[in-house]
């Protein structure tokens, strides 16, 4: 246990006793001193731990470390992927900062993804990195995966009461979570079930449960690379996927007329936009690792051509990109293997590289601000 927390729980205690009423008091009053003082002691706590950089530690926390190192020694202009993990098997960024170059940007790429991360889990963490790294990023992606981009509760499901969801479910956060009813499809009885241990999670967290026994200093947990390279034997459980399965998922198109025109999760990522512009970041633009499901190739089309129409938006859904890709390269059907992730790199830097030019072409200055979509197939 770091020794300032000995001396903030200490501090805390004395704080408290000054608090308490006289042993007369009622019994209502003996309750609310009581309640003052767990009060002042949770908010003395959390305000020294802040201060020092101390929390509830997780491996998003040492994807942030690792990133921030490479923003700190790295002088070029950084560009951060933000996703689940379809980013974290297929966005490699050492390879695919390479590719970048090759084709002419000249920009770092840092991915910052986990498994099962929600655009606001993503956005805590992008924002911790920003303050962390002092300097901001030119262009932030966002994953635009629909299975857990818009379900900020399935943190709760996937890893329950573990550091990382106690950690991103403060208060606020939790309390907007129960509000907001629209982003989590379930049944009437899951949904309350859901929410309550929404708040519990808010509750742990504001009451500082576990983080004096499991907390450590956030800079100096360690690093962890965001990137995960899928090599076909760590996952003992994975689904079969034969060749005819994957050519069949990757040549299938589906007409973008069959999706949904509003898609949820676009207040979330409106609001994004808007503090991430207020910070400084030049541009937020928008992708998805390829897939062979079909449908969730259309949808993020779709978003790219209809709400997302205007920004930098690159989804997997060029022929020759699903061509090359039609190889034993797949640890499953939504995820890369490291194989398929350098295909992918090779093909995400080209479409980079074009849209941006083909903004300057437009602008006619060196600016990347609001590059338009892609035309699949294009080369710079």
């Amino acid at each position: 246990m770091h020794w300032v927390i000995l001396l903030a729980a200490g501090l805390a205690l004395v704080i408290a006793h000054l608090v308490r009423f006289p042993k007369s008091t009622s019994a209502v009053l003996a309750v609310i001193s009581f309640s003052l003082g767990a009060l002042v002691t949770a908010l003395a706590l959390r305000i020294v731990t802040e201060a020092i950089g101390f929390g509830r530690v997780s491996e998003f926390d040492r994807i942030v470390n690792r990133a921030v190192d490479l923003a700190q020694r790295d002088p070029a202009p950084v560009m951060v992927f933000t996703g689940t993990s379809l980013s974290r098997r297929g966005i490699d960024d050492t390879r695919l900062t390479v590719a970048l170059r090759a084709s002419g940007v000249p920009h770092r790429a840092i991915n910052l993804s986990l498994e099962a991360a929600s655009l606001e889990e993503r956005e805590a963490h992008l924002a911790e990195f920003i303050d962390r790294a002092g300097r901001l990023p030119d262009i932030v992606f966002v994953e635009i995966a629909e299975a857990v981009a818009v379900g900020p509760l399935d943190l709760i499901t996937d890893k329950p009461f573990s550091p990382r969801a106690i950690e991103h479910y403060d208060l606020p956060t939790a309390l907007r979570a129960i509000a907001d009813d629209g982003r989590t499809p379930c049944t009437e009885w899951s949904c309350e079930r859901l929410r309550a241990a929404t708040l519990v999670h808010g509750l742990m967290n504001g009451w500082n449960f576990g983080l004096l026994s499991r907390g450590e200093v956030e800079a100096r947990a360690g690093e962890v690379p965001a990137y995960r390279p899928g090599t076909g034997y760590e996952d003992a459980l994975q689904p079969g996927l034969d060749a005819n399965d994957r050519s069949e998922g990757l040549s299938l198109r589906i007409g973008a007329r069959a999706l949904a025109e509003i898609s949820s999760g676009s207040e979330t990522r409106q609001r994004q936009r808007n503090a991430l512009s207020a910070r400084g970041v030049r541009q937020v633009a928008y992708y998805l690792p390829p897939v062979i499901n079909p449908v969730q190739r259309t949808r993020a089309a779709s978003l790219c051509t209809k709400e997302l129409r205007g920004s930098l938006c690159i989804p997997p859904n060029d022929p020759a990109l699903l061509q090359d890709l039609d190889q034993p390269v797949w640890l499953d059907a939504d995820h890369l293997l490291d194989d398929g992730a350098g295909v992918y790199a090779r093909w995400l830097a080209d479409r980079i590289a074009d849209a941006l030019l083909e903004r300057q072409t437009i602008a006619g200055v060196d600016d990347t601000r609001g590059a338009l979509v892609p035309e699949p197939g294009r080369t710079p």
